[in-house]
């Protein structure tokens, strides 16, 4: 497995990536389904899987899930491989689990986000709050 360099930091919105190969330094092309280690810019690790490929005639871009911060520790065996079965890639699946656990959960708060906004558009703005309330006052003085 390879830890490969993006040219960003991953954050909690950043889940999914969109990265061209020119910038990764890679000597060989990913494959779909390829799992690896990625290096954001802040220094973090993470798991990462190839969800898509995409070609132009410039550059192939590659599409990436991002899966659990890894350990410095982590990412190194990983990159060495881990023996099946071992006490190391029991624990690694266990951190796979969790960031997958992490993914849904921020999929599903999105979502419900979404459908709450979408239900009750002016809902949460306070100012368009603020106004029914004044328009109200107003009415009931007049």
């Amino acid at each position: 497995m390879e830890i490969v360099e993006v040219p960003t930091k991953v954050g909690a919105s950043s889940r999914v990536l969109d990265v061209a190969h020119t910038t990764l330094g890679l000597s060989r092309g990913l494959e779909p389904g390829e799992e690896l280690v990625i290096r954001d810019r802040a220094g973090e690790f993470h798991a990462a899987t190839v969800a898509d490929i995409s070609f132009s005639l410039e550059d192939t871009h590659y599409v990436l899930t991002v899966g659990a911060r890894l350990t410095a520790e982590m990412a190194e065996q990983r990159r060495l491989g881990l023996e099946a079965g071992s006490e190391d890639a029991e624990m690694h699946e266990v951190v796979d689990l969790l960031g997958e656990l992490r993914r849904i959960r921020a999929e599903r708060a999105a979502k419900a986000y979404t459908d709450n906004e979408v239900a009750r558009p002016t809902a949460g703005l306070p100012h368009e709050r603020h106004a029914r309330q004044r328009t109200r006052r107003v009415s009931a003085l007049g």
